[in-house]
């Protein structure tokens, strides 16, 4: 109920309930690493996470595989039907570190790219998000934006990197819409494009 607490009523029952029983806003499930606090950042629901917030959730515990409670709750906003930014600055005031990535070194914004939100973007960049900040894959929110079709997201996110692969193919400011297309055969290449090993060029006759 606590992941869904963006639907009529569930977060007053949550509410409820912790009040009723005392749960430990805390306390991990040992199969995934998520808590009850986390579950909330993943509902996207700002009135019970401010509330866990005032309860003293823990907001530097992640998950079994590193997510953060702004990853977590970066993820339920953009999945929300009324999402609010908000919350993101709430996560940050409280401490959340807007840059700590996860297992695979993904960070909130990367997930913020792959759908494209410019609103989002804009708020963790304004919040000090760096889009220079890759996966342990190669993997830029720039990459993650393309990949998914988002040239708007791109434009805010376009960096310059030093090693060739992705700058083989694009002018270094060049926008990659321009040069590629965004067409889907080269898309998976361009998703690793930036990877620091030795890689492929993405030849034009692919496309």
């Amino acid at each position: 109920m606590t992941q869904t607490a963006y639907e009529p009523g569930h977060t007053e029952a949550v509410v409820k309930l912790v009040e009723h029983y005392g749960y430990n806003i805390n306390y991990v499930m040992p199969t995934n690493g998520l808590s009850l606090f986390l579950c909330a950042c993943l509902g996207g629901r700002r009135e019970l996470i401010l509330y866990m917030l005032e309860r003293g959730a823990d907001v530097r515990r992640t998950t079994s595989s590193g997510d953060t409670a702004l990853y977590l709750a970066t993820y339920g906003i953009l999945n929300s039907h009324t999402p609010d930014q908000e919350i993101i600055n709430d996560l940050i005031k409280a401490g959340c570190d807007v840059n700590q990535q996860n297992a695979k070194g993904y960070t909130p914004l990367h997930r913020a790219a792959s759908k494209g939100n410019l609103t989002i973007i804009s708020c963790l960049l304004h919040n000090g998000a760096d889009p220079y900040l890759c996966s342990k894959s190669g993997i830029y929110p720039i990459d993650s934006a393309i990949t998914a079709g988002h040239v708007e997201a791109a434009e805010l996110l376009k960096v310059e990197v030093t090693n060739p692969h992705v700058w083989d193919v694009v002018d270094p400011h060049t926008p990659p819409r321009i040069q590629l297309g965004l067409l889907s055969p080269p898309r998976r290449h361009l998703m690793e494009s930036t990877r620091k090993g030795s890689i492929t060029k993405v030849h034009r006759s692919e496309t």
